[in-house]
């Protein structure tokens, strides 16, 4: 294994990551706009 291997193995779970941060954020968005809706 080379240190490109890793970097590109780091890179994919980086953006895996922050694309969950990214739907997260989203869901909860959602949610703060329910409850802010009467």
């Amino acid at each position: 294994i080379t240190a490109a291997d890793v970097r590109k193995y780091v890179q994919k779970e980086y953006l895996e990551y922050s694309r969950r941060e990214l739907e997260f954020d989203v869901d909860l968005n959602r949610v703060d706009n329910k409850a802010l809706k009467p």
